[in-house]
Protein backbone atom coordinates (compact mmCIF):
# COMPACT_ATOMS: atom_id res chain seq x y z
CA UNK A 1 0.00 0.00 0.00
CA UNK A 2 1.23 3.46 -0.92
CA UNK A 3 0.44 6.33 1.46
CA UNK A 4 0.93 9.96 0.51
CA UNK A 5 0.12 12.97 2.68
CA UNK A 6 0.74 16.61 1.96
CA UNK A 7 -0.29 19.71 3.87
CA UNK A 8 -0.21 23.06 2.13
CA UNK A 9 -0.19 26.18 4.33
CA UNK A 10 -0.15 29.58 2.61
CA UNK A 11 -1.37 33.16 2.59
CA UNK A 12 -3.83 33.98 -0.17
CA UNK A 13 -4.97 37.23 -1.76
CA UNK A 14 -8.44 35.76 -2.17
CA UNK A 15 -9.01 33.01 0.41
CA UNK A 16 -12.18 30.97 0.60
CA UNK A 17 -14.86 32.98 2.39
CA UNK A 18 -18.03 30.89 2.06
CA UNK A 19 -19.19 27.29 2.46
CA UNK A 20 -20.39 27.16 -1.17
CA UNK A 21 -17.04 28.39 -2.50
CA UNK A 22 -15.24 25.85 -0.30
CA UNK A 23 -17.41 22.94 -1.41
CA UNK A 24 -16.82 23.81 -5.08
CA UNK A 25 -13.07 24.07 -4.42
CA UNK A 26 -12.88 20.62 -2.79
CA UNK A 27 -14.84 19.04 -5.64
CA UNK A 28 -12.50 20.63 -8.21
CA UNK A 29 -9.41 19.55 -6.24
CA UNK A 30 -10.63 15.96 -5.93
CA UNK A 31 -11.31 15.84 -9.67
CA UNK A 32 -7.89 17.35 -10.46
CA UNK A 33 -6.05 14.61 -8.56
CA UNK A 34 -8.43 11.87 -9.70
CA UNK A 35 -9.93 11.13 -6.27
CA UNK A 36 -13.53 10.05 -5.68
CA UNK A 37 -15.48 11.84 -2.92
CA UNK A 38 -17.65 9.38 -1.01
CA UNK A 39 -18.86 11.75 1.72
CA UNK A 40 -18.97 15.53 1.89
CA UNK A 41 -17.76 18.10 1.65
CA UNK A 42 -18.91 18.76 5.21
CA UNK A 43 -18.28 22.47 5.77
CA UNK A 44 -19.08 25.17 8.31
CA UNK A 45 -18.33 28.85 8.51
CA UNK A 46 -16.87 29.55 11.97
CA UNK A 47 -17.76 32.98 13.39
CA UNK A 48 -15.60 32.99 16.54
CA UNK A 49 -13.78 36.33 16.74
CA UNK A 50 -10.18 35.94 15.57
CA UNK A 51 -10.92 32.51 14.06
CA UNK A 52 -13.43 33.46 11.34
CA UNK A 53 -13.41 31.21 8.30
CA UNK A 54 -14.44 27.95 6.71
CA UNK A 55 -13.49 24.51 8.02
CA UNK A 56 -14.25 21.42 6.00
CA UNK A 57 -13.59 17.72 5.53
CA UNK A 58 -14.34 15.37 2.66
CA UNK A 59 -13.94 11.63 2.79
CA UNK A 60 -12.40 10.37 -0.43
CA UNK A 61 -12.35 6.73 -1.40
CA UNK A 62 -8.69 6.54 -0.39
CA UNK A 63 -8.75 8.80 2.73
CA UNK A 64 -9.52 12.55 3.10
CA UNK A 65 -9.19 16.18 2.02
CA UNK A 66 -9.44 18.85 4.75
CA UNK A 67 -9.52 22.62 4.28
CA UNK A 68 -9.32 25.45 6.79
CA UNK A 69 -9.50 29.05 5.55
CA UNK A 70 -9.28 32.13 7.75
CA UNK A 71 -10.65 34.92 5.57
CA UNK A 72 -10.59 37.78 8.08
CA UNK A 73 -6.82 37.71 8.59
CA UNK A 74 -4.59 40.05 6.57
CA UNK A 75 -3.89 38.13 3.39
CA UNK A 76 -6.13 35.25 4.36
CA UNK A 77 -4.47 32.15 5.70
CA UNK A 78 -5.31 28.72 4.28
CA UNK A 79 -4.46 25.14 5.18
CA UNK A 80 -5.22 22.38 2.67
CA UNK A 81 -4.51 18.78 3.69
CA UNK A 82 -4.59 15.84 1.25
CA UNK A 83 -4.08 12.28 2.51
CA UNK A 84 -4.41 9.26 0.23
CA UNK A 85 -3.32 5.70 -0.40
CA UNK A 86 -3.24 6.63 -4.10
CA UNK A 87 -0.48 8.67 -5.66
CA UNK A 88 -1.21 12.28 -6.61
CA UNK A 89 0.74 15.16 -8.15
CA UNK A 90 1.90 17.73 -5.62
CA UNK A 91 3.00 19.96 -8.50
CA UNK A 92 -0.55 19.93 -9.97
CA UNK A 93 -1.99 20.89 -6.58
CA UNK A 94 0.47 23.76 -6.08
CA UNK A 95 -0.28 25.15 -9.56
CA UNK A 96 -4.02 24.83 -8.91
CA UNK A 97 -3.77 26.56 -5.51
CA UNK A 98 -1.69 29.41 -6.90
CA UNK A 99 -4.03 29.98 -9.86
CA UNK A 100 -7.11 29.81 -7.67
CA UNK A 101 -5.98 31.85 -4.64
CA UNK A 102 -3.05 33.98 -5.84
CA UNK A 103 -0.63 32.80 -3.19
CA UNK A 104 1.49 35.39 -1.41
CA UNK A 105 4.99 34.09 -0.71
CA UNK A 106 5.79 30.39 -0.52
CA UNK A 107 3.65 27.39 0.30
CA UNK A 108 4.87 25.68 3.47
Amino acid sequence: MFIKKKSFVFKAKNPISSVKENDNFIKELAKLIDMKIISGPHSLYITDKGNEGVSSVSIIKTSHICVHSWDKKTHGLMHVDVFSCNNFSIKKIIEFLNNRFHIIGKIK
